[in-house]
C-alpha cells in the first residue's frame, strides 16, 4: 500500500526482467533498472540512480543482484566522481576518484575488495599529497607531500578527524571537556547528545544542528561548547577536507 511503501514505482515485464521507474514520494525518478522477478526482487542487468534533480548519480550492472563490472558515480553538477570496477559486489581493479573541478583525486587498484600495491593522492591544486603501499588492505609504507610539492617527514598523515587546538575530538570535547550541569537539586545531568557539524577545510565551523539531546540543559550545554570552539581540519590522504557528520 501507498502508506507502507518507501518507493512508488511500476514495472513492466519484457523478456524474462522486469523492467522498473522508481519514484519517490515527491514522484521524482530515483532509479531506472531491471529486476528478475515480478516482486522487484533480485536486481539484474543495468541501473541507473539519480539525484532529486534528476541528474544521473551512479550507474553501472547487476549480476544476480551483485554490482559487476565497471560503476561511475557523478557529483550532482555532472562531473564525473568515481570509476571503481567490481566482482560480486567487491571493488576489483583499477579505480579512480575525481575532485568536482574534473582534476583527479587519488587511484589505485583493488584486489578482492581490498586496496592492494601503490595509490597516489592529490592536492586540489594537482601536486601528490600521499604515496601509499598496501597489500590485502593493509598499509605498509606511506610518503606524504605538501601542497607545493615538498616531501613531509614529520607530519604525514593519512586520516584524521578535526580537533580543537588542544587536540580533542568531537565525543572527547563534550564527554570530558564540558562541565556536566545540574538539576534543581544538585545533581548532574547526564545523557546522550547526537549532533550534526560541518566544518570546512580550513578548520572553520559553518554550521551545527543537535538532533537530539537527553535533556534541554545536554542541548545548550552541547551548543555552547562546539560553538566556543577553534578547530584544526580534518584530513584524508593527508590532505585537509571538509568534515559533515
Amino acid at each position: 500500500s501507498a502508506e507502507q511503501s518507501l518507493f512508488a514505482g511500476y514495472a513492466v515485464k519484457i523478456g524474462n526482467s522486469w523492467s522498473a521507474l522508481i519514484y519517490d514520494h515527491q514522484q521524482q525518478l530515483v532509479a531506472r533498472g531491471s529486476y528478475a522477478s515480478r516482486q522487484c526482487k533480485g536486481k539484474e542487468g543495468w541501473f541507473t540512480f539519480y539525484y532529486p534533480s534528476g541528474q544521473r548519480a551512479a550507474n553501472g550492472q547487476f549480476a544476480r543482484d551483485h554490482r559487476h563490472g565497471n560503476w561511475r558515480t557523478w557529483y550532482e553538477n555532472g562531473q564525473l566522481r568515481d570509476s571503481i570496477n567490481y566482482e560480486k559486489d567487491k571493488p576489483h581493479g583499477v579505480y579512480y576518484t575525481f575532485f568536482e573541478n574534473g582534476q583527479v583525486s587519488g587511484h589505485g587498484a583493488y584486489k578482492h575488495g581490498f586496496e592492494e600495491g601503490s595509490w597516489t593522492w592529490y592536492h586540489p591544486n594537482g601536486q601528490v599529497s600521499s604515496v601509499e603501499e598496501y597489500i590485502d588492505g593493509r598499509l605498509k609504507g606511506q610518503q606524504c607531500y605538501d601542497i607545493n610539492g615538498r616531501k613531509q617527514l614529520n607530519q604525514c598523515k593519512l586520516f584524521s578527524e578535526p580537533l580543537t587546538v588542544q587536540h580533542m575530538n568531537i565525543r572527547q570535547l563534550i564527554r570530558e571537556h564540558a562541565p556536566l550541569p545540574k538539576d534543581g537539586s544538585g545533581r548532574l545531568i547526564e545523557g546522550y547528545v547526537t549532533v550534526n557539524i560541518h566544518l570546512t577545510e580550513k578548520g572553520e565551523l559553518r554550521s551545527f544542528i543537535v538532533l537530539k539531546a537527553d535533556h534541554p540543559a545536554l542541548d545548550s550545554l552541547a551548543r555552547k561548547t562546539l560553538a566556543s570552539q577553534q578547530w584544526l581540519p580534518a584530513y584524508n590522504h593527508n590532505r585537509a577536507v571538509a568534515f559533515i557528520r
